[in-house]
Order: structure tokens, then sequence, then C-alpha cells
């Protein structure tokens, strides 16, 4: 009762929870605009000479979908910073030479400043819904918010 409807990632959303996909998320590279990364092209050498920042919202898991993509590869990053939250990253990246894998949309509305490149590897995206609980499911108030959410998500597409 304390949350009227959540945009989230599928995980995240408890089991009995109605969900709806909203759009599906991709991670860029991010760097200050004068990165020495962005001089050549970038290949996977290039990519893990660098230091990394992780966003690791628990603390508990330091394995990100960066990670898992170069695991498949039998290669590791050197990741020198992990913080909490994506809009920590902003300030590290402007003063430094590391490296963040971010959502894209992420940074368009809050990094728009910096620099991105694809990364020489692929990493897996993700889906982010909408959850809300059944006890507001059929409220005509609801059922309007939850309409105009899904159209402004669907310029994201």
């Amino acid at each position: 009762g304390d949350i009227d409807l959540a945009i989230t990632i599928p995980i995240a959303a408890s089991e009995n929870l109605h969900k709806e996909f909203l759009y599906k998320e991709k991670y860029v590279g991010v760097v200050r605009p004068n990165h020495p990364i962005l001089t050549n092209p970038i290949s996977l050498n290039a990519f893990l000479e660098y230091q990394h920042i992780m966003v690791s919202p628990s603390r508990i898991s330091f394995t990100a979908p960066t990670d898992l993509a170069l695991i498949k590869l039998g290669k590791k990053r050197n990741v020198a910073v992990s913080v909490s939250n994506f809009l920590v990253l902003k300030d590290l990246l402007e003063q430094n030479d590391f490296i963040a894998m971010v959502p894209y949309r992420l940074y368009q509305t809050q990094m728009p400043h910096l620099a991105t490149f694809e990364a020489p590897i692929a990493i897996e995206g993700f889906d982010v819904i909408s959850a809300w609980h059944v006890k507001t499911h059929y409220e005509a108030s609801h059922i309007w918010l939850r309409t105009q959410l899904k159209e402004i998500a669907s310029k994201f597409a």
C-alpha cells in the first residue's frame, strides 16, 4: 500500500504483482569527453586497459552484465571503484579516466555532456517494467496512469 506504481526490472517485482513490459534498455560506455580511449577504434584490449566503475546497488554482487559478458570470453575488467547507484558516476567520470557501462536512457537524462561509445563486446541489456498491486488494478485513475506511462515508454522503443 505504500507504492502505487513501480518502474523497475522484472527480478525486483514480487510475483504477486501485476506487471507490464515498458521497454528494453541497453548499456553504453560512458567516459569524459577527452578520454584517451576515444582517440582510436575501441578494441577489447583498450577497453580492459582502463579502470572501470561498477554500480552495485546491493553491494552484495560484484558481477555486473559487463563482467558476465567478459567471463564468456575468459576476460576480466579492472574495477577500481564500486558505487551504490548510477547517479554517483557523473562526478567520478568527469574527473578521471574511468569507464562506466551505463543504461542509455540514464546517460541521456543525467550525463549528456559526457561521451559514449559502444562496448567492444555484447553486453546484455535489461527489460524495464511497471508493476502494481491487484487492489489498484481496476481503478480508473490507475488504469489512466498506466496507459500514460505505456504511451511514454513506447517512444523509447
